[in-house]
């Protein structure tokens, strides 16, 4: 029969196998290591979308994808844009910080790294000190309401909006692997395969 001591020297690891507790702290520290590597690439990539997207408005981006030139205006100022609709379905996009952590309330983007996008209190100065206001959500405003698009997206993420509600609802959804919201997730699909 094992004394207490045995017991202790074999631990169960997060990956189902029986170890040594020091086993177990490699694979632990292995891990997070990875886990670091994967948001450096996260990051790289979001500011690379984010790059792409300085000068253009994002509502023309989508609705004529073949011209990607810098426009005069941003998405608010779009002659596209039903900007009553936006606002009235952007209040629809709330995130919970304590599923997806800190994020601008301007932009929408993840305060995830400095370099990225530096954390930015909540309020009526945050709208002067976010780097990229009017892009992300008139972006995957303009993603819903493009068909071609919209049916691509749905397609792609096996899902149905019935209702651009149901989009942002699903936008505030759960985040999955290294997305810290669904709005990234949307994003970088976009920007990454669709133009």
């Amino acid at each position: 029969m094992p004394t207490g001591i045995d017991t202790y020297s074999q631990v169960s690891n997060p990956y189902g196998q029986q170890g040594s507790f020091e086993e177990g702290v490699r694979l632990v520290k292995k891990r997070k290591l990875q886990e670091g590597i994967n948001t450096k690439d996260y990051v790289s990539r979001l500011k690379k979308v984010m790059a792409a997207l300085e000068g253009m408005c994002t509502m023309c981006m989508v609705q004529n994808p073949g011209n990607q030139t810098q426009h005069n205006y941003m998405a608010n100022y779009c002659p596209g844009l039903d900007f009553s609709h936006f606002l009235t379905w952007k209040v629809n996009v709330r995130y919970k910080i304590n599923v997806h952590g800190p994020l601008c309330t301007i932009c929408h983007l993840s305060q995830i790294d400095d370099t990225l996008h530096k954390r930015i209190s909540p309020g009526r100065r945050a709208i002067s000190k976010c780097p990229y206001p009017d892009r992300i959500l008139p972006l995957v405003f303009a993603i819903y309401h493009h068909t071609a698009t919209h049916e691509a997206a749905q397609a792609q993420f096996r899902v149905q909006w019935h209702t651009d509600t149901e989009y942002a609802f699903w936008l505030c959804g759960p985040p999955e692997c290294i997305n810290k919201t669904n709005t990234m997730k949307i994003i970088l699909w976009f920007m990454e395969t669709c133009l």
